[in-house]
């Protein structure tokens, strides 16, 4: 048979799989936290000396 024929199948196969497996590679995200908060936090876990947060809160919520 002719590749054309077996094209839609292995589309749909392709599609199948990728959604199969972006269920489970799915970030898990708090919901009630934010995009700023969830900035914070992640600077907070990282930085080296020591982050203080209510000290440059204001900084970053200007920018």
């Amino acid at each position: 048979m002719n590749n054309r024929n077996y094209q839609p199948i292995i589309y749909s196969l392709i599609l199948i799989v990728g959604i199969y497996l972006g269920q489970y590679y799915i970030i898990p995200t708090d919901k009630e936290e934010g995009k700023t908060d969830s900035i914070i936090r992640l600077i907070e876990e990282n930085y080296v000396d020591g982050f203080d947060v209510e000290k440059h809160e204001e900084e970053i919520l200007k920018s």
